[in-house]
């Protein structure tokens, strides 16, 4: 994703003007004025307010035919919190969900986020922040909970959650986070010196981003803190330059093609037929007004596609939910001034080039033993 010298350079064949962004050190002067840039972030704050507002009122109205399991409770219990409404119906949730199921990272990480953003506010209830904070404590200590790898141990998106659930759960039992903080570093400065191996994966790209916002907001370290940011902006930097109008149009991997039965008919296959449907889009979004803040089921290209219900997100039910931009909606974090720049200029062009890296290859791939993590480049026209 990243070229040797850190930079991804996006040149104007009609100007033939290059903008070069670097993020191993993100340049410290934008473009923008302290003006524009102000507005950018207040169109972002209303943004966040029109799309919590929207989970919060939609959700509320399903809630009376929704699932005890349904994985849209927690995004509507979660609004409720951040729109100080409802407090005792939410209290009341977060004191009674059930224990983790399978993928019980992508399911708890949610909960953490609920945790990390109201512990100190006043508004959740000692019972629902005491058990969070139960199966967060019992969340296990091994090789993948405390390790960083790479290439990923099992998948990137579940590495960085199991390290990050990991790191606070170390922090809640009140034991040393040093080590901890050291992987997470590590793993991050991995993508910046290899890229992705879940490149701008539709089905997967928000389960990445749903940790690495905890981390730019909440992580103990400031430097580790301010790595979580820096990566988040490589991932709006990219989108920018390969996306039109905030949609996926380059490379990826890793996306889901067929379902289990191997049919490219049933829902499954929505990730490759229609661009809208994409989990990091909504948060694309939020962060620069493009593409749209969820997808909508009625106009599926794919017939009979629905919103996933009773699961929180697992490998064999990875349909979305209509709420897949809470995390970032949850934060103030904003684009760096560099990465709105960009936005702005890419607006201006009609025509562009994208030079990138990709590391090639994966696990059980026919080649894998001749050609893993071999560096390939990537040239992307876009008009």
């Amino acid at each position: 994703m990243i070229s040797r010298e850190g930079e991804n350079i996006v040149n104007n064949s009609k100007r033939n003007f290059p903008v070069t962004f670097s993020f191993f050190l993100i340049i410290p002067l934008a473009l923008i004025g302290e003006n524009e840039s102000m507005d950018l972030e207040n169109k972002i704050q209303a943004r966040r307010t029109e799309y919590i507002n929207w989970i919060g009122d939609t959700f509320g109205q399903m809630e009376p035919t929704m699932a005890p399991n349904d994985g849209r409770r927690w995004a509507l219990n979660h609004a409720r919190m951040l729109l100080k409404r409802d407090i005792e119906k939410a209290n009341h949730y977060f004191e009674t969900f059930a224990a983790p199921p399978r993928d019980a990272d992508i399911y708890l990480i949610r909960f953490l986020r609920t945790l990390l953003d109201f512990r100190r506010q006043g508004l959740l209830s000692n019972e629902a922040e005491g058990r969070i904070v139960h199966f967060l404590t019992e969340w296990p200590v091994n090789d993948r909970t405390s390790r960083k790898y790479w290439p990923p141990n099992f998948t990137e998106n579940h590495d960085l959650m199991q390290l990050t659930l990991g790191l606070f759960a170390l922090q809640y039992r009140e034991e040393d986070t040093s080590n901890q903080v050291k992987e997470l570093k590590q793993f991050i400065a991995d993508r910046f010196k290899f890229g992705f191996a879940e490149f701008n994966s539709r089905c997967y790209q928000y389960h990445f981003t749903n940790p690495l916002i905890i981390l730019a907001d909440y992580a103990p370290d400031e430097n580790l803190k301010s790595a979580a940011r820096q990566l988040l902006d490589v991932l709006f930097a990219e989108r920018l330059v390969l996306g039109i109008n905030g949609y996926l149009g380059g490379p990826s991997l890793r996306c889901r093609t067929a379902s289990g039965n191997h049919s490219l008919t049933e829902r499954k296959v929505a990730y490759l037929e229609d661009a809208r449907y994409d989990g990091f889009l909504p948060t694309v979004w939020l962060a620069f007004g493009l593409g749209e803040p969820r997808f909508d089921f009625d106009n599926s290209r794919v017939p009979g596609l629905e919103p996933a219900s009773i699961f929180i997100a697992s490998g064999n039910e990875p349909r979305l939910k209509q709420d897949e931009g809470l995390f970032y909606a949850s934060s103030q974090l904003v684009p760096h001034r560099v990465v709105q720049d960009l936005a702005l200029e890419l607006e201006q062009r009609d025509v562009l080039v994208y030079n990138g890296r990709r590391f090639l290859g994966w696990p059980n791939d026919e080649h894998w033993e001749t050609q893993k993590w071999i560096p390939g480049n990537v040239t992307y026209y876009n008009t």
